[in-house]
């Protein structure tokens, strides 16, 4: 028998980054995990009491690193166990990062979610960009598109029921990311009061970490809205969902695979272009603007809108069932076996 193949996961999580980078990671780490000892799994990850919770509750193997600081240790820990294939999934990759898997004859798999067209590494990794290849690449390989976009199987046996369409939308489900910041929250209140109460059954996922006491501010919501906090089961959410307003970030793929259409709005400055863009190529949501730039009044008015237009909805369902296909995970397990054998 073969020895394991060790693979190190890297991913950043907080306010600037996100959550999905974490989320991505460690569906993957349980993907591999699933194939018995084929592969031998280490997430490492920026410490916070949210990122070391997530980890543990899934069983999966972490480090933790702190801060910038932190950089000795993680280069300790790595020259002592030495993995095979690195897949670092940050928002920004700098290439004197990528060096220290270089010295230890480590191969490197590199998310490039914002088409920076990295010239280093092994393989590039692109899931959100659908009408352009990256260029001018020095070695490598590049994946790109939903097809190597990690779906949860429990969303994709959402996609392969039966569509149901209701003439209108009343089952409201609100996705601003993995970390909410107050400003988000307070902008959040301002949309759902202008929404009509007799209409909407509302749920907001409110993510895994916040700069406020969430419990505390939700006095502040109108009656009709539930609090559902950080889960990876989000199936389990969206399983009733008619219509979502999500941020742009890596969500939006699995409520398009969800067949959900939505309104999509962007909470951090690098999701302007790209949910702007995926709307545009794909034609499952329709893009807002900045959140917090984009007067609440417009974007309840947007969401009203969508609810009570059925044809436009039931387009939206057929073609987000049409993009993601839930086959990412072999995939990727394809490619890092390439780099090894």
């Amino acid at each position: 028998m073969r020895p394991p193949i060790q693979i190190y996961i890297r991913c950043r999580t907080g306010v600037r980054y996100g959550w999905g980078h974490a989320s991505r990671s460690l569906r993957l780490a349980l993907h591999l995990q699933s194939l018995g000892q084929e592969f031998e799994v280490v997430v490492g990850v920026d410490g916070t009491p949210e990122s070391h919770d997530f980890f543990c509750a899934a069983g999966v193997k972490h480090v933790e690193f702190f801060d910038d600081d932190d950089r000795e240790k993680e280069d300790a820990f790595l020259n002592e166990w030495r993995p095979h294939v690195a897949l670092i999934d940050m928002l920004e990759i700098e290439s004197s990062y990528v060096e220290v898997f270089s010295q230890i004859n480590c191969r490197t798999v590199l998310y490039d979610d914002l088409l920076e067209n990295y010239s280093f590494g092994d393989v590039l990794v692109c899931p959100q960009i659908l009408d352009k290849a990256p260029k001018e690449r020095h070695k490598g390989s590049v994946c790109q598109g939903p097809d190597y976009f990690l779906v949860p199987q429990g969303v994709m046996k959402i996609a392969n029921a039966p569509a149901d369409t209701p003439v209108r939308a009343n089952n409201f489900f609100v996705n601003l990311g993995g970390t909410l910041p107050r400003d988000n929250f307070d902008h959040l209140v301002k949309v759902l009061r202008l929404l009509p109460e007799n209409q909407f059954h509302v749920t907001v996922l409110s993510g895994y970490s916040h700069d406020f006491d969430i419990q505390e501010a939700w006095s502040e919501m109108p009656e009709n809205v539930r609090l559902v906090p950080g889960t990876d089961k989000i199936e389990e959410v969206i399983a009733s969902a008619d219509i979502a307003l999500s941020a742009s970030g890596l969500m939006k793929f699995e409520l398009a695979a969800a067949g959900i259409p939505m309104v999509m709005v962007a909470v951090v400055e690098h999701q302007i272009n790209v949910g702007k863009s995926f709307c545009e190529l794909t034609g499952v949501g329709q893009f807002a603007g900045d959140f917090i730039g984009t007067d609440p009044s417009q974007i309840a008015q947007q969401i009203v809108a969508l609810a009570n237009d059925q044809a436009v909805r039931k387009r939206m369902t057929k073609l987000g069932r049409e993009l993601v296909d839930g086959k990412a995970e072999a995939r990727f397990t394809a490619v890092l076996k390439s780099l090894v054998h």
